[in-house]
């Protein structure tokens, strides 16, 4: 298995991580079952990605086929704030049957080394509240709770 950084031939195996990963979440809350056109939708937002300095995909490689990714993004605190810059992991998946054989920890790993590329020491990620696995994955990498995202349906 191999890290590398997402290409345009990547695509097509990113999305099947990723429907595979909104399938995951779909039972933990109603609102993840995708409309019509999601994966067009996701795969120009995994382009624009891929042509963009501030961020950057890496891709988990078994032979040619993709079994995992992350989304990496430079963000950037309020002016008020102090460091100003910050990295967000937005999206992080492993197909299932390749969990728990150190994927997920080779793309945490290569993405810490870009993020510090990037001159950024703090990393942030979300993780649904209802989802155990993810949240036990990311408290065993060391993450802990920093902010409570709240909401209201009206």
């Amino acid at each position: 298995m191999k890290i590398v950084t997402g290409k345009k031939e990547h695509l097509d195996g990113l999305k099947e991580v990723f429907v595979e990963l909104m399938e995951h979440h779909r039972p933990i809350d109603h609102r993840f079952p995708m409309i019509d056109n999601a994966q067009t939708i996701y795969q120009k937002r995994l382009l624009n990605y891929m042509n963009t300095e501030d961020t950057q995909i890496l891709v988990a490689l078994e032979g040619d086929e993709v079994i995992g990714f992350a989304t990496l993004r430079i963000d950037k605190y309020s002016p008020v704030f102090h460091p100003g810059t910050y990295g967000m992991i937005d999206d992080m998946a492993v197909k299932a049957r390749y969990r728990r054989q150190g994927t997920g920890q080779k793309i945490l790993e290569a993405a810490y080394t870009w993020f510090r590329s990037k001159k950024v020491d703090r990393v942030e990620l979300s993780v649904l509240t209802q989802n155990e696995t993810g949240y036990a994955f990311w408290k065993k990498q060391g993450y802990k709770d920093y902010l409570h995202c709240m909401y209201l349906s009206i």
